[in-house]
């Protein structure tokens, strides 16, 4: 029997069903029950038994469910522990990274640090910058480059660059008028936020409910030219990121920054708290580190293993 039909033995275990655990494992009934039968005969004794009920464990079935939970634990653990070997001694980075981060930072830095240090090797993915956190959480020795959230206490973190956020207008808005603009300003304004999955959509809702400010949030978007052209369009104030409305065309609108009372989306490196990280991840860090000019008065708690 191999590791593929103990997990099927389990996940029946905690389902009690045959449809319900094959759905869960992603096969059909009938290839979860060839597995489970062929468990049974090589041990040559059966493991379940039905009821009106659904399925049950015999005798044996309780006696191999304890060795197979031990054996799976203990293989999860022997593969995590080469994991970590393998980033220490073959160079392995696991890295995701923002969406929005990706274009403007990662690819010159990932170039430069692989010319410098061709023995490691960056595995990146890409995601919105909330499933970026859930992702940090479950993979222990992932790093990520995005956008600290506003409360980061289950993370360790090293700010590398602070993006003021701007606002968007329509030259015929009285707004486009201002030098600044204030979270105050935004009350009735209709807005177009990034997707409530990016760090820069909490950002201005916490700021309003600061203020006792309920926004009005007309559009959501994944991109600022997007944003761009539905401000154009008379749909709203868009709010975006600096570094995001470099390069927009703002023809027909205009670029505001905001006072202190919205604050900056903070660019950064992050993992769980209290990750202690392999050496060939540390080696990226203290790199981008460098390149990117960190804040050093919002350090990291790293420690080399």
């Amino acid at each position: 029997m191999n590791m593929k039909e103990l997990a099927s033995f389990l996940k029946l275990c905690e389902f009690g069903s045959i449809r319900r655990a094959a759905k869960e494992l992603y096969i059909t009934p009938q290839g979860l029950s060839r597995q489970i039968n062929n468990i049974e005969i090589k041990l040559g004794v059966p493991l379940f038994v039905r009821s009106s009920e659904g399925l049950h464990l015999t005798e044996y079935g309780q006696v191999f469910r304890t060795y197979a939970e031990k054996v799976v634990c203990q293989t999860q653990t022997m593969e995590q522990e080469i994991l970590r070997l393998r980033q220490q001694n073959g160079g392995v980075v696991p890295l995701i990274c923002s969406f929005l981060v990706v274009g403007t930072y990662l690819y010159t830095a990932v170039e430069d640090f692989q010319a410098l240090h061709p023995e490691q090797k960056l595995n990146i993915t890409r995601a919105s910058d909330i499933f970026v956190q859930r992702q940090v959480l479950e993979e222990e020795e992932t790093i990520a480059l995005t956008f600290i959230p506003p409360n980061p206490k289950e993370f360790d973190y090293r700010v590398l660059q602070k993006s003021p956020l701007m606002l968007l207008v329509d030259d015929r808005s009285p707004l486009s008028q201002n030098d600044t603009v204030s979270v105050a300003e935004l009350k009735k304004q209709p807005l177009i936020l990034l997707h409530e999955e990016f760090v820069a959509y909490h950002k201005v809702v916490d700021a309003c409910k600061r203020a006792n400010i309920e926004p009005v949030i007309t559009h959501t978007v994944t991109g600022a030219v997007t944003a761009a052209k539905l401000c154009k369009m008379g749909k709203g104030a868009a709010v975006m990121m600096d570094f995001l409305v470099e390069g927009l065309d703002l023809t027909g609108i205009r670029a505001i920054p905001f006072d202190e009372s919205v604050g900056t989306c903070d660019i950064g490196i992050m993992t769980k708290k209290n990750t202690i990280l392999p050496a060939s991840s540390l080696l990226f860090i203290e790199y981008l580190s460098r390149q990117m000019g960190a804040y050093d008065h919002i350090d990291i708690s790293y420690e080399s293993s």
